[in-house]
């Protein structure tokens, strides 16, 4: 079972154009025109490995424009424009009205982009939660229900969003160990563990967003 998950997407794409290729043999006949045209089946199945190679380079050379430049893109979504938000328009090449309407979302969404104190919050919590197990005759964690965990970290995140992406990008730094202790993780190999755990959430957290909107326009 775990061999299969680690099928390579090329290798899915193959044996899923060959099944499709062996379908339409099969049934090549006038009753068979019935199937839809190659064209109109997902992208998926009828992309050439080619294709998607060609997108992932464009995806990873995006990602590390965006992960050099991130606080300058996001000064300049604050303020409405600037190089290097248009630089990261560049690298994705967003050209025409799709330029415009990808630095608008940007910036009339800054806010979901750059400061999703709710995707951070509920990042947190199931780290918090993995760390320990649910007592079931309280149903606590920690000695915190889901709930209340939830809103020390959704508070402290609200109040601490940039010293917190700053300590997460680190996997240290007191604003985690502050949060930390704001969640009575005392013990000394849990807070290891809830720093780390944190630190390995930064490019999904903070780069992601800006990775996914510029290569959905794109």
């Amino acid at each position: 079972m775990k061999n299969k998950k680690l099928l390579k997407p090329y290798g899915q794409l193959l044996f899923l154009a060959t099944v499709f290729m062996f379908f339409l043999s099969a049934c090549a006949s006038d009753s068979a025109s019935h199937l839809p045209s190659p064209l109109e089946l997902p992208g998926a199945i009828i992309g050439s490995a080619f294709e998607n190679t060609i997108y992932k380079a464009k995806r990873k050379k995006v990602a590390s424009y965006v992960a050099k430049n991130y606080l300058a893109i996001r000064q300049d979504v604050m303020q409405g424009g600037g190089k290097a938000l248009e630089g990261a328009l560049d690298v994705t090449g967003i050209k025409g009205g799709k330029r415009d309407e990808t630095k608008n979302d940007l910036i009339t969404n800054k806010a979901d982009y750059f400061q999703n104190s709710d995707i951070v919050t509920d990042a947190l919590i199931n780290r918090f939660i993995s760390l320990y197990s649910v007592k079931q005759k309280d149903k606590k964690i920690n000695g915190f229900s889901y709930t209340e965990a939830r809103l020390v970290i959704k508070n402290y995140t609200d109040k601490n969003f940039e010293a917190l992406r700053i300590s997460i990008q680190q996997g240290e730094g007191s604003a985690l160990k502050e949060l930390a202790s704001q969640l009575n993780i005392n013990d000394m190999k849990k807070q290891a563990q809830f720093k780390q755990q944190s630190r390995q959430l930064y490019e999904t957290l903070y780069l992601e967003p800006v990775i996914v909107v510029l290569m959905v326009n794109k």
